[in-house]
């Protein structure tokens, strides 16, 4: 059973992953269109940076952080804390 779960959590934490890498590029695409050059070579690297322009651009326009942004926490929370559990599982079974 414990097995189970390990592998359930293991693949909602890829599914945060997942959700969090989709959310960074569709920021990336959004400051594109602003004319904020991306350099999408070294992307993984400047991944960070281009959240908090991001963050930085949409609190400019709109007075708060624009919807990416909050998906994108929320993707990575959902993320650190499956794969959490996940690990907790799997410490405790052995």
């Amino acid at each position: 059973m414990s097995e189970k779960l390990v592998i359930l959590f293991g693949l909602l934490s890829f599914l945060g992953l997942v959700l969090s890498i989709a959310q960074a590029i569709m920021m990336a695409i959004y400051l594109e269109k602003r004319d904020i050059k991306v350099k999408w070579l070294f992307f993984r690297f400047l991944i960070y940076k281009y959240i908090n322009k991001y963050k930085e651009i949409t609190i400019q326009e709109s007075g708060k952080p624009g919807p990416l942004y909050y998906r994108f926490i929320s993707s990575f929370i959902f993320l650190a804390i499956s794969l959490s559990i996940a690990l907790l599982i799997l410490i405790v079974s052995r």
